[in-house]
Protein backbone atom coordinates (compact mmCIF):
# COMPACT_ATOMS: atom_id res chain seq x y z
CA UNK A 1 0.00 0.00 0.00
CA UNK A 2 1.45 3.34 -1.01
CA UNK A 3 1.42 6.33 1.30
CA UNK A 4 3.49 8.71 3.38
CA UNK A 5 5.47 7.16 6.20
CA UNK A 6 4.19 8.65 9.48
CA UNK A 7 6.15 10.76 11.92
CA UNK A 8 6.94 9.04 15.21
CA UNK A 9 5.96 11.59 17.88
CA UNK A 10 3.97 14.67 16.78
CA UNK A 11 2.76 17.71 18.70
CA UNK A 12 0.31 19.76 16.60
CA UNK A 13 -1.17 23.07 17.82
CA UNK A 14 0.09 22.21 21.28
CA UNK A 15 1.62 24.14 24.16
CA UNK A 16 3.45 23.54 27.44
CA UNK A 17 5.20 20.39 26.19
CA UNK A 18 7.88 18.37 27.96
CA UNK A 19 9.61 15.45 26.24
CA UNK A 20 12.33 14.08 28.52
CA UNK A 21 14.41 10.98 29.16
CA UNK A 22 13.18 8.76 26.33
CA UNK A 23 14.84 6.76 23.54
CA UNK A 24 13.36 6.47 20.05
CA UNK A 25 14.59 3.65 17.82
CA UNK A 26 14.01 3.20 14.07
CA UNK A 27 11.18 5.69 13.68
CA UNK A 28 9.42 5.47 10.29
CA UNK A 29 10.20 9.11 9.39
CA UNK A 30 10.70 12.28 11.49
CA UNK A 31 11.07 11.26 15.11
CA UNK A 32 9.93 14.26 17.18
CA UNK A 33 7.93 16.88 15.29
CA UNK A 34 6.70 20.13 16.83
CA UNK A 35 4.30 21.98 14.52
CA UNK A 36 2.32 25.17 15.25
CA UNK A 37 3.24 24.71 18.90
CA UNK A 38 4.79 26.77 21.70
CA UNK A 39 6.48 26.51 25.08
CA UNK A 40 8.23 23.19 24.53
CA UNK A 41 11.22 21.47 26.16
CA UNK A 42 12.92 18.45 24.59
CA UNK A 43 15.59 17.19 26.99
CA UNK A 44 17.75 14.09 27.41
CA UNK A 45 16.28 12.33 24.38
CA UNK A 46 18.20 9.74 22.35
CA UNK A 47 17.24 9.15 18.73
CA UNK A 48 18.58 6.17 16.75
CA UNK A 49 17.26 6.25 13.19
CA UNK A 50 20.17 5.35 10.94
CA UNK A 51 18.02 2.77 9.15
CA UNK A 52 15.14 5.19 8.48
CA UNK A 53 14.87 7.30 5.30
CA UNK A 54 14.12 10.91 6.28
CA UNK A 55 14.79 9.85 9.85
CA UNK A 56 15.24 13.40 11.22
CA UNK A 57 15.81 13.48 14.94
CA UNK A 58 13.94 16.60 16.03
CA UNK A 59 11.94 18.92 13.74
CA UNK A 60 10.80 22.34 15.00
CA UNK A 61 8.23 23.53 12.47
CA UNK A 62 6.41 26.89 12.70
CA UNK A 63 6.76 26.78 16.47
CA UNK A 64 8.03 29.21 19.10
CA UNK A 65 9.65 29.36 22.52
CA UNK A 66 11.43 26.01 22.37
CA UNK A 67 14.32 24.67 24.48
CA UNK A 68 16.27 21.66 23.16
CA UNK A 69 19.08 20.37 25.38
CA UNK A 70 21.20 17.36 26.40
CA UNK A 71 20.11 15.17 23.50
CA UNK A 72 21.97 12.52 21.48
CA UNK A 73 21.28 11.89 17.79
CA UNK A 74 22.36 9.10 15.42
CA UNK A 75 20.00 9.75 12.55
CA UNK A 76 19.19 8.86 8.96
CA UNK A 77 18.64 12.54 8.19
CA UNK A 78 19.07 15.89 9.98
CA UNK A 79 19.73 15.64 13.71
CA UNK A 80 18.01 18.92 14.64
CA UNK A 81 16.21 20.85 11.91
CA UNK A 82 14.29 24.12 11.96
CA UNK A 83 11.45 24.50 9.44
CA UNK A 84 8.38 26.70 8.86
CA UNK A 85 6.27 25.52 5.94
CA UNK A 86 6.72 24.89 2.23
CA UNK A 87 6.33 27.28 -0.73
CA UNK A 88 2.86 28.76 -1.45
CA UNK A 89 1.12 27.13 1.52
CA UNK A 90 3.89 28.12 3.93
CA UNK A 91 3.93 31.68 2.61
CA UNK A 92 0.16 31.96 3.01
CA UNK A 93 0.07 30.52 6.54
CA UNK A 94 3.16 32.61 7.40
CA UNK A 95 3.91 31.25 10.87
CA UNK A 96 7.64 31.51 11.67
CA UNK A 97 9.75 29.37 13.88
CA UNK A 98 11.22 31.72 16.47
CA UNK A 99 12.83 31.94 19.88
CA UNK A 100 14.58 28.57 19.95
CA UNK A 101 17.58 27.51 22.08
CA UNK A 102 19.48 24.35 21.08
CA UNK A 103 22.37 23.40 23.37
CA UNK A 104 24.56 20.69 24.82
CA UNK A 105 23.94 17.92 22.29
CA UNK A 106 25.76 15.35 20.15
CA UNK A 107 25.13 14.33 16.55
CA UNK A 108 27.02 11.23 15.38
CA UNK A 109 26.78 9.38 12.03
CA UNK A 110 24.12 11.75 10.70
CA UNK A 111 23.51 10.50 7.16
CA UNK A 112 21.76 10.96 3.78
CA UNK A 113 23.33 14.32 3.04
CA UNK A 114 22.10 16.08 6.13
CA UNK A 115 23.56 17.87 9.15
CA UNK A 116 23.97 18.30 12.88
CA UNK A 117 21.86 21.45 12.99
CA UNK A 118 19.96 22.55 9.89
CA UNK A 119 17.77 25.48 8.87
CA UNK A 120 15.25 24.69 6.10
CA UNK A 121 14.71 23.73 3.48
CA UNK A 122 11.01 24.28 4.23
CA UNK A 123 11.31 27.84 5.56
CA UNK A 124 8.48 29.76 3.87
CA UNK A 125 7.08 31.01 7.18
CA UNK A 126 10.45 32.43 8.16
CA UNK A 127 12.96 31.49 10.85
CA UNK A 128 14.33 33.93 13.42
CA UNK A 129 15.93 34.20 16.82
CA UNK A 130 17.66 30.82 17.15
CA UNK A 131 20.61 30.25 19.51
CA UNK A 132 22.74 27.10 19.12
CA UNK A 133 25.70 26.36 21.40
CA UNK A 134 27.87 23.61 22.85
CA UNK A 135 27.61 20.73 20.41
CA UNK A 136 29.74 17.90 19.03
CA UNK A 137 29.36 16.51 15.50
CA UNK A 138 31.31 13.48 14.32
CA UNK A 139 30.92 11.32 11.22
CA UNK A 140 28.02 13.47 10.02
CA UNK A 141 27.46 14.38 6.38
CA UNK A 142 27.42 18.09 7.27
CA UNK A 143 27.72 20.22 10.37
CA UNK A 144 25.84 23.54 10.29
CA UNK A 145 23.60 23.84 7.24
CA UNK A 146 21.27 26.48 5.82
CA UNK A 147 19.25 25.16 2.88
CA UNK A 148 16.63 27.06 0.92
CA UNK A 149 15.80 28.09 -2.65
CA UNK A 150 13.57 30.17 -4.90
CA UNK A 151 9.91 29.49 -4.17
CA UNK A 152 10.50 29.35 -0.41
CA UNK A 153 10.69 33.13 0.05
CA UNK A 154 10.62 34.83 3.47
CA UNK A 155 13.64 35.40 5.73
CA UNK A 156 16.03 33.32 7.85
CA UNK A 157 17.58 35.78 10.30
CA UNK A 158 19.06 36.41 13.72
CA UNK A 159 20.82 33.08 14.17
CA UNK A 160 23.64 32.67 16.72
CA UNK A 161 25.82 29.53 16.64
CA UNK A 162 28.88 28.96 18.82
CA UNK A 163 31.10 26.42 20.56
CA UNK A 164 30.86 23.46 18.20
CA UNK A 165 33.46 20.81 17.46
CA UNK A 166 33.17 18.95 14.16
CA UNK A 167 35.21 15.90 13.15
CA UNK A 168 35.38 13.68 10.07
CA UNK A 169 32.50 15.10 8.04
CA UNK A 170 31.49 13.80 4.61
CA UNK A 171 30.71 17.06 2.76
CA UNK A 172 30.78 20.57 4.31
CA UNK A 173 31.19 21.80 7.86
CA UNK A 174 29.42 25.16 7.40
CA UNK A 175 27.12 25.22 4.38
CA UNK A 176 24.73 27.89 3.04
CA UNK A 177 22.89 26.38 0.07
CA UNK A 178 20.37 28.65 -1.68
CA UNK A 179 19.97 26.26 -4.63
CA UNK A 180 18.65 23.33 -2.63
CA UNK A 181 17.04 21.39 -5.50
CA UNK A 182 18.89 23.09 -8.35
CA UNK A 183 19.14 26.39 -10.25
CA UNK A 184 16.02 25.95 -12.40
CA UNK A 185 13.47 26.56 -9.62
CA UNK A 186 11.36 29.74 -9.77
CA UNK A 187 9.31 31.74 -7.28
CA UNK A 188 9.90 34.19 -4.41
CA UNK A 189 13.55 34.35 -3.41
CA UNK A 190 14.50 33.78 0.23
CA UNK A 191 16.76 36.08 2.22
CA UNK A 192 19.37 34.78 4.67
CA UNK A 193 20.85 37.48 6.90
CA UNK A 194 22.27 38.33 10.31
CA UNK A 195 24.01 35.03 11.00
CA UNK A 196 26.67 34.90 13.74
CA UNK A 197 28.93 31.82 13.93
CA UNK A 198 31.88 31.69 16.32
CA UNK A 199 34.16 29.39 18.30
CA UNK A 200 34.09 26.49 15.85
CA UNK A 201 36.77 23.81 15.45
CA UNK A 202 36.69 21.71 12.28
CA UNK A 203 38.96 18.68 11.79
CA UNK A 204 38.55 16.49 8.72
CA UNK A 205 36.24 17.68 5.93
CA UNK A 206 36.20 17.92 2.10
CA UNK A 207 35.00 21.57 2.14
CA UNK A 208 35.14 23.53 5.38
CA UNK A 209 32.98 26.57 4.56
CA UNK A 210 30.60 27.05 1.62
CA UNK A 211 28.60 30.31 1.41
CA UNK A 212 26.56 30.72 -1.80
CA UNK A 213 23.87 33.40 -2.24
CA UNK A 214 21.39 33.85 -5.07
CA UNK A 215 22.21 36.30 -7.88
CA UNK A 216 19.14 38.39 -7.06
CA UNK A 217 19.35 38.01 -3.26
CA UNK A 218 22.80 37.73 -1.76
CA UNK A 219 23.50 36.45 1.72
CA UNK A 220 23.73 39.45 4.07
CA UNK A 221 25.50 40.23 7.32
CA UNK A 222 27.41 37.02 7.95
CA UNK A 223 29.87 37.02 10.86
CA UNK A 224 32.43 34.23 11.27
CA UNK A 225 34.76 34.47 14.27
CA UNK A 226 37.24 32.21 16.04
CA UNK A 227 37.12 29.36 13.52
CA UNK A 228 39.93 26.86 12.99
CA UNK A 229 40.04 24.37 10.13
CA UNK A 230 42.39 21.39 9.92
CA UNK A 231 42.62 18.44 7.53
CA UNK A 232 40.35 19.99 4.90
CA UNK A 233 40.57 19.27 1.17
CA UNK A 234 39.13 22.73 0.39
CA UNK A 235 38.94 25.69 2.73
CA UNK A 236 36.27 28.38 2.13
CA UNK A 237 34.21 28.87 -1.03
CA UNK A 238 32.29 32.17 -0.99
CA UNK A 239 30.02 33.76 -3.61
CA UNK A 240 27.38 36.50 -3.55
CA UNK A 241 27.68 37.71 0.03
CA UNK A 242 27.18 41.27 1.27
CA UNK A 243 28.78 42.36 4.53
CA UNK A 244 30.87 39.30 5.35
CA UNK A 245 33.07 39.67 8.41
CA UNK A 246 35.92 37.24 9.14
CA UNK A 247 37.74 37.55 12.47
CA UNK A 248 40.33 35.18 13.94
CA UNK A 249 40.02 32.63 11.14
CA UNK A 250 42.70 29.96 10.62
CA UNK A 251 42.24 27.64 7.65
CA UNK A 252 44.69 24.93 6.59
CA UNK A 253 43.69 22.96 3.50
CA UNK A 254 45.07 20.87 0.66
CA UNK A 255 43.50 22.87 -2.18
CA UNK A 256 43.31 26.67 -2.20
CA UNK A 257 42.31 27.91 1.25
CA UNK A 258 39.78 30.55 0.14
CA UNK A 259 38.04 31.50 -3.10
CA UNK A 260 35.77 34.55 -2.98
CA UNK A 261 33.78 35.89 -5.93
CA UNK A 262 31.10 38.59 -6.03
CA UNK A 263 31.52 39.90 -2.48
CA UNK A 264 30.75 43.37 -1.18
CA UNK A 265 31.72 44.83 2.20
CA UNK A 266 34.07 41.96 2.96
CA UNK A 267 36.40 42.49 5.94
CA UNK A 268 39.37 40.53 7.34
CA UNK A 269 40.67 40.72 10.91
CA UNK A 270 43.46 38.32 11.86
CA UNK A 271 42.90 35.77 9.08
CA UNK A 272 45.47 33.04 8.41
CA UNK A 273 45.21 30.93 5.25
CA UNK A 274 47.49 28.16 4.05
CA UNK A 275 47.28 25.33 1.52
CA UNK A 276 49.48 22.55 0.23
CA UNK A 277 49.04 23.18 -3.50
CA UNK A 278 51.34 25.64 -5.23
CA UNK A 279 48.82 28.48 -5.38
CA UNK A 280 48.33 31.66 -3.41
CA UNK A 281 45.95 30.85 -0.55
CA UNK A 282 43.40 33.61 -1.31
CA UNK A 283 41.74 34.09 -4.70
CA UNK A 284 39.37 36.93 -5.57
CA UNK A 285 37.26 36.58 -8.72
CA UNK A 286 33.85 37.39 -10.11
CA UNK A 287 32.36 40.56 -11.56
CA UNK A 288 30.46 42.35 -8.78
CA UNK A 289 32.94 43.13 -6.02
CA UNK A 290 33.52 46.14 -3.82
CA UNK A 291 34.55 47.48 -0.42
CA UNK A 292 36.93 44.62 0.33
CA UNK A 293 38.97 45.35 3.44
CA UNK A 294 41.77 42.83 3.94
CA UNK A 295 43.49 44.47 6.92
CA UNK A 296 47.05 43.25 7.36
CA UNK A 297 46.61 40.16 5.20
CA UNK A 298 49.76 39.77 3.01
CA UNK A 299 49.16 41.00 -0.53
CA UNK A 300 51.66 38.46 -1.88
CA UNK A 301 49.28 35.68 -0.80
CA UNK A 302 46.43 37.01 -2.97
CA UNK A 303 45.61 36.17 -6.58
CA UNK A 304 43.07 38.13 -8.62
CA UNK A 305 40.79 36.93 -11.39
CA UNK A 306 40.75 38.52 -14.84
CA UNK A 307 37.73 40.69 -14.09
CA UNK A 308 39.03 41.99 -10.77
CA UNK A 309 40.59 45.44 -10.58
CA UNK A 310 44.26 45.37 -9.68
CA UNK A 311 44.03 48.79 -8.03
CA UNK A 312 44.35 48.52 -4.27
CA UNK A 313 44.05 51.56 -2.03
CA UNK A 314 44.84 52.06 1.65
CA UNK A 315 41.96 52.99 3.89
CA UNK A 316 41.80 56.38 5.65
CA UNK A 317 43.48 55.14 8.82
CA UNK A 318 46.19 53.27 6.93
CA UNK A 319 45.13 50.11 8.73
CA UNK A 320 44.29 47.94 5.77
CA UNK A 321 43.66 47.60 2.08
CA UNK A 322 40.37 48.19 0.34
CA UNK A 323 38.95 48.22 -3.17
Amino acid sequence: MEGMRPNFLVFLNSENILVEGITLNDGPMWNVHLIYSQNAIVRDVTVNSLNAPNGDGLVVDSSRDVLIEYNHFETGDDAVVIKSGLNEEGLEINIPTENVVIRNFRAVDVRTGSGGVVFGSEASGGIRNVYVHNAYFEGADRGVRFKTERGRGNVIENIWIRDIEMKNLTYEAINFNTYYTGPGVTGPSPLVRDIFIRDIHIDGVPTAINLIGLPEKWLENIYLENITVRNADEGARISRVKNLNLKNIDIQSTERAMIASDVYEFSFDNVTLSNEVGERPLFFGGTYNGAILIGNYPEEEIEYGERMSDEILMDEDDTGQVW
